[in-house]
């Protein structure tokens, strides 16, 4: 479950999401380190995505 607005803030060390945990957004007080493998991740699902499109693209234009 979800809130608009945060009533408490606890400095757990936990990362910390907008949404759906490793789905959405890290929120500016998550651990540095957190966010850092996030935008890792990220970039790593679009490199595969990228990666899938080209290959299927070449596959479209190959003549059987």
């Amino acid at each position: 479950m979800f809130y608009e607005k945060r009533l408490v803030d606890i400095p757990d060390g936990l990362p910390k999401w907008s949404g759906m945990s490793g789905k959405s957004d890290l929120i500016e007080d998550s651990p540095p380190e957190a966010v850092k493998k996030r935008k890792r991740e990220v970039k790593e699902e679009r490199e595969k995505e990228q990666i899938s499109e080209n290959g299927e693209n070449d596959r479209k234009h190959v003549k059987v």
